[in-house]
């Protein structure tokens, strides 16, 4: 997750669904937010006012001001405020190295013990060969073993999912397939938008307050808000049924 761009559509849908599994689900909410640094954003420039300033100074001013509100004063806004009830975060900063990795996940796991329900806010989604432990790209995934040792704690586990540029229902469904076969028992419930899905790895306990849920998010649906919540089958059919 990338602080840059918080307060985008994805940021409406994941609180949105967040608040949902807190108030309806009446889950503990853990956000893990995979923080990874900003990208280049073009915005070097405010830090040389003696170059930049004096062609406008009004507008540098308040460009320089708004700047000065990144790029965590809006997830610390949202952590402050309370906006999904009683939740708990976690904002370090994901680490690059295997190692330091492992630490970071430690780390994650004693922070969110608490929590029945952990959501994971990668850039990307979950780990594939680009994003192997190490590599340029780690910090980008949430990694499978990472899921797993949340699920067998007790907690259900939200996962945030980029699409890539594949056929989206088998795309969905071999990411369920790996998420099933390490988490023993649990339903995978995908909540797809345009660009990305949410997967709900639900615990067989979690099954009552999970429906309730779904009930929920199909009661109050928006246009292009969520394609509706579908449970994707463990039969090797690759079909997502309603």
């Amino acid at each position: 997750m990338k602080a840059q761009y918080f307060g985008d559509v994805n940021d409406y849908r994941k609180f949105a669904l967040l608040r949902l599994l807190a108030d309806v689900g009446r889950f503990k909410i853990g956000v893990c937010w995979l923080l990874t640094p900003d990208e280049g954003s073009k915005r070097e420039y405010l830090k040389e006012p003696g170059v930049w300033r004096g062609f406008d100074p009004d507008l540098f001013d308040m460009l320089l001001e708004v700047d000065r509100g990144r790029p965590t004063s809006g997830l610390d806004r949202i952590e402050q405020a309370n906006a999904v009830a009683g939740a708990l975060f976690f904002n370090e900063l994901t680490p690059g190295g295997a190692e330091a990795r492992q630490s970071f996940h430690k780390g994650c796991m004693k922070a969110l013990a608490a929590a029945d329900l952990v959501f994971f806010d990668p850039d990307n989604g979950l780990a594939t060969d680009a994003g192997k432990p190490g590599s340029a790209n780690a910090r980008k995934y949430v990694r499978l073993e990472e899921i797993a040792d949340h699920y067998a704690a007790g907690s259900s586990v939200l996962v945030y999912q980029h699409f890539p540029r594949v056929e989206r229902t088998s795309f969905l469904e071999s990411v369920a397939g790996r998420l099933r076969a390490q988490c023993d028992g649990a339903a995978v419930i995908a909540f797809p938008t345009a660009h990305a899905a949410f997967l709900l790895v639900a615990r067989p306990e979690h099954t009552e307050r999970v429906e309730a849920v779904r009930a929920a998010v199909a009661g109050r649906m928006v246009p292009g808000l969520f394609d509706g919540a579908k449970t994707l089958v463990a039969d090797g059919l690759n079909a997502i049924v309603p």
